[in-house]
């Protein structure tokens, strides 16, 4: 990613996801998404918390990577679409 599209993607994350993510059904998910957490942790044999540490770290990773893309592909599609 370039760096002023880096640099838009860091404000569009700041300035407009929070509003698109404000609504109950994504709230509801992350306090479900905690619990199962907790649940899951709880489940783990000793040891067993790094493993899934790692997992989520990786997973977390791999999806913002995904989010970027996404990101990059809307906006080259939104800049495509303003020539025309």
């Amino acid at each position: 990613m370039t760096e002023p599209v880096r640099t838009l993607y860091e404000y569009a994350c700041k300035t407009r996801v929070p509003a698109l993510l404000s609504g109950k059904d994504y709230e509801e998910l992350r306090k479900i998404v905690e619990r199962q957490e907790d649940r899951l942790a709880a489940l783990l044999p000793p040891g067993g918390t790094q493993t899934w540490d790692d997992f989520s770290g990786d997973s977390f990773l791999m999806q913002s990577m995904e989010l970027e893309a996404a990101f990059q592909a809307g906006l080259s599609l939104g800049l495509e679409l303003a020539r025309v």
